[in-house]
């Protein structure tokens, strides 16, 4: 079962939800940007994953080859990023044995494809590596925050037993993965990338007008996201005398519902809804600060993209935004959830350019140290890892018996 030191004798099969190069979810981007490069390097890869109907489905991509199965979209009823793809169990035993790979690597500890892998490899006859994605919890919202633990604790509990190996993005995923009673020699930490020759400071232009300043949300439009907290701090803004534009990217289940909140709180004029850009990087260039108020978070992508993008940037205090912002060294931190406290950063940044300027230029220093060619190295480095350690590796030694602390 062991594969050579060649890259072109490696076979992974990865998991993952919702993976489509027309996708602008965080985990599916990572496992774009890391198995592309991969590929690129010969390793055999297989993507199993959803798509939604109306998307191109297809069979090879950037080298990889991928397995796509119907997926629902129930994230207009659920307010979340959720759906329901029911032929991924049925298939799933098939295309491993099929494609005979040498480990398993699942994305995300709730995903309906983690679960299918899982149930697949219930004899855990092959190593299966778990990156994990999220942070702590206290912050979510309920009922949110009671369901996911609750998966945790039963679904996530199998998931967990059935791995040999697992990679946290950053040091709150690890330590949210320990509290979940992984043992920390088992965890290799790999963080996320940035692609710096797209994501780049703007040029500064002498002949630039002077304007209001553009406040900017990016991400989906979802409760953890917080999109509804930026909204609601922008009234007071407007409310306190302060001149601004504001625009949000991307969309999502709560989009509607919060162009109808602009619409109440009289803010059209001030806020436009973008919706999904062509060229989110050239959209962020043209920001003057980057808010993320999200509730839970592991490495945010739109976090590291801005940073990178030399923009100045202010984050709710959760696991996974204070990883990488240090209040007042390279951003400004708020308390997640409380609209006065962002609307009291987001003034205080208005009306003080310098000091935007010199958080947003520490930010992007801190920027540089994060890549894509990294973390698809290390990505491969903790896979084979993953299959040296498979014989000696014992199911009970992966779960302490006394379960998850959360």
């Amino acid at each position: 079962m062991n594969p050579t030191a060649a890259d072109e004798s490696f076979r992974v099969a990865v998991f993952t939800d919702h993976f489509s190069p027309q996708s602008s979810g965080g985990v599916e981007h990572v496992v774009w940007e890391v198995y592309r490069r991969l590929a690129a390097r010969n390793v055999r890869v297989l993507v199993v994953t959803a798509i939604e109907r109306g998307w191109s489905s297809f069979g090879a991509v950037e080298g990889m080859q991928v397995h796509a199965v119907r997926i629902w979209d129930l994230s207009r009823v659920v307010g979340a990023q959720v759906g329901l793809a029911p032929r991924l169990f049925r298939s799933v035993p098939h295309v491993i044995e099929e494609f005979q790979p040498h480990v398993l690597h699942a994305n995300g500890l709730h995903f309906q494809s983690t679960l299918a892998a899982a149930l697949a490899n219930r004899d855990r006859r092959r190593p299966m590596v778990l990156t994990s994605h999220v942070g702590k919890l206290d912050a979510l919202q309920q009922p949110t925050r009671a369901l996911t633990r609750a998966y945790e604790a039963s679904l996530g509990r199998y998931v967990l037993r059935r791995c040999t190996r697992f990679i946290a993005i950053s040091r709150s995923v690890r330590e949210h993965l320990e509290g979940l009673g992984i043992e920390p020699d088992l965890i290799d930490d790999v963080p996320n990338g940035v692609d710096h020759e797209r994501f780049h400071a703007r040029q500064e232009s002498a002949e630039r007008l002077p304007r209001p300043p553009l406040l900017m949300f990016v991400g989906r439009h979802m409760p953890n996201k917080g999109p509804q907290v930026f909204v609601e701090a922008l009234a007071l803004l407007r409310d306190q005398g302060i001149d601004f534009r504001a625009e949000l990217l991307s969309s999502g289940p709560l989009r509607q519902r919060l162009e109808r909140r602009t619409r109440e709180l009289k803010l059209e004029k001030l806020v436009t809804f973008r919706g999904h850009v062509p060229d989110v990087a050239a959209e962020m260039r043209h920001a003057d600060l980057i808010v993320r108020p999200s509730f839970s978070e592991g490495m945010p992508l739109s976090l590291l993209e801005a940073m990178a993008t030399g923009v100045c940037l202010i984050v709710s205090d959760v696991a996974g935004n204070y990883d990488l912002i240090r209040d007042g060294e390279n951003g400004l931190v708020f308390r997640a959830g409380r609209v006065d406290l962002l609307a009291d950063a987001l003034r205080r940044l208005i009306e003080a350019p310098e000091l935007r300027r010199s958080l947003a230029s520490a930010a992007w220093k801190d920027s540089l140290a994060y890549s894509w060619e990294r973390c698809a190295s290390e990505t491969l480095d903790a896979l084979r890892r993953a299959v040296d350690d498979h014989d000696a590796t014992h199911p009970a030694r992966i779960v302490a018996d006394q379960g998850s602390n959360q």
